[in-house]
């Protein structure tokens, strides 16, 4: 008997490993997605944390002013500085953060637009 093999067991061992690859792919892009929501969602409670606080030092600022108490109103708008600026980054990283899941997210898709598209199907 000769060594013939049957080629539809290549493709077949071609297939699975192109799924197995697929499914790799996505389960890190499921796992970078969640790491990107957690982290989105912790931006948010710190910039809600400091628009908190900026209002307390907003109304601080107005009951001090209405005092006359002028070295801790400067202190109090040294600290609004700072939380403004807190605020500021906190926004930078959450948009940062949005561009990285809608790009994940845009990823994501691709991939599973491509094993649709060879065929296969995903669980």
């Amino acid at each position: 008997m000769s060594n013939f093999q049957d080629p539809r067991n290549a493709e077949i061992a071609e297939l699975k490993a192109h799924i197995a690859r697929v499914t790799a792919e996505k389960e890190a892009i499921k796992s970078k997605y969640i790491v990107l929501v957690n982290s989105m969602f912790n931006m948010r409670t710190k910039v809600d944390k400091a628009n908190t606080s900026m209002k307390h030092w907003s109304k601080m600022l107005g009951k001090m002013h209405k005092k006359k108490v002028a070295g801790q109103v400067k202190e109090v708008e040294a600290m609004q500085a700072e939380l403004d600026q807190a605020s500021a980054t906190f926004e930078k990283d959450a948009a940062e953060a949005g561009k990285a899941v809608k790009d994940t997210r845009e990823n994501f898709d691709d991939k599973v637009l491509e094993c649709e598209m060879s065929g296969m199907r995903l669980k």
